[in-house]
């Protein structure tokens, strides 16, 4: 059964495994470095593939020796490659559509199935891979009932956002984009939001659900606007 982590314990076990990679990394905010950690501390082996005819699937993680199918770079003809544990696929749509910050999320979401998951925990269309079809999908608190894959995925959501903008580097970074009022409030406008999604090197909206989620933590308090425009943040 998928052990159920909290938000909180997620963020926790983000940062001590960013430590364990490299124990200066979090002492001053920036853009992580996810295809080193992918490599150096997931011990992933990143290969490319199309992934879907319509290039919906961005990225896939294999636990085991299995037969994995992919796609021509066309789209029209199916091939059979030999999957093996630690195997991450990522397709270049993920670059080509998005952008480099949407691939460095699909990165992130796979290296967190590596770091938290095993091919038990999947309900899956093959055995013994995970496809995942979106990069930024926003993380919603999941209760008892919902299918195994929903927690698989919101937590390779979760840790993935902690992974790239640890809750450390984040904490650092607000006061250099927005002023406090006497109150100690900040209001972050969007120029302020897509500062710290430049700084992170992830999309605004990557960041927008992020800010949302740390809020929650109770170390920022935010509000997004009906329009996203505005966030206030408190720390």
């Amino acid at each position: 059964m998928v052990r159920r982590y909290s938000a909180r314990g997620l963020e926790i076990k983000a940062e001590k495994i960013l430590r364990e990679w490299n124990p200066d990394v979090l002492d001053r905010p920036g853009r992580i470095d996810i295809e080193a950690f992918a490599e150096q501390h997931a011990r992933a082996d990143i290969n490319w593939f199309r992934l879907s005819k319509d290039n919906t699937v961005l990225g896939l993680t294999c636990f085991e020796n299995r037969p994995i199918m992919v796609y021509s770079e066309d789209g029209e003809t199916e091939q059979i490659i030999d999957g093996h544990e630690h195997m991450i696929i990522l397709c270049p749509s993920a670059w080509d559509e998005g952008g480099e910050s949407r691939g460095r999320f699909t990165i992130a979401h796979e290296c967190s199935h590596v770091l938290l998951h095993t091919a038990k925990d999947l309900e899956q269309s093959q055995e013994g891979a995970a496809p995942h079809t979106v990069a930024v999908n926003p993380c919603v608190e999941l209760t008892d009932g919902r299918k195994v894959q929903d927690w698989v995925e919101w937590q390779a959501n979760r840790l993935g956002a902690c992974l790239l903008m640890p809750k450390t580097m984040m904490k650092a970074a607000v006061p250099d984009v927005a002023e406090p009022d006497e109150d100690g409030d900040y209001e972050i406008a969007l120029d302020g939001v897509q500062a710290l999604a430049q700084l992170f090197d992830v999309s605004v909206l990557a960041m927008k659900i992020r800010v949302a989620q740390l809020q929650k933590e109770k170390f920022l308090r935010a509000y997004l606007g009906e329009d996203a425009q505005i966030v206030g943040v408190r720390q």
